[in-house]
């Protein structure tokens, strides 16, 4: 399993619009129910967003397929205050009740 973690910061007139664009995104997920992937988002107060992904094997993220996540991803360097952190492959450390179990 590959397990991903992105992170960074939205400017504050552009987190309406992140967050719907983001709820697009999880309302294609559910559509197609993509097998073999996890995925949530976080939103902290003040403007940073955490990104975590889980794909099964080490197949293409269908996570990146989606229609949806083209439309956010095309313009999220201009709503950022601060760019996203290069996305990091991470290890869980300790675990308990959020993830597989």
């Amino acid at each position: 399993m590959k397990m991903t973690v992105v992170r960074y910061r939205i400017k504050p007139d552009c987190r309406d619009e992140n967050t719907r664009l983001l709820q697009s995104v999880f309302k294609e997920l559910q559509e197609k129910a993509p097998d073999g992937v996890s995925y949530v988002t976080l939103q902290s107060g003040d403007g940073w967003y955490t990104h975590f992904t889980t794909v099964d094997g080490d197949g293409v993220n269908p996570i990146t397929l989606l229609d949806s996540f083209k439309a956010y991803v095309a313009g999220v360097k201009e709503r950022c205050a601060e760019p996203p952190h290069q996305a990091n492959d991470v290890t869980i450390v300790g675990n308990y009740r959020m993830i597989g179990g």
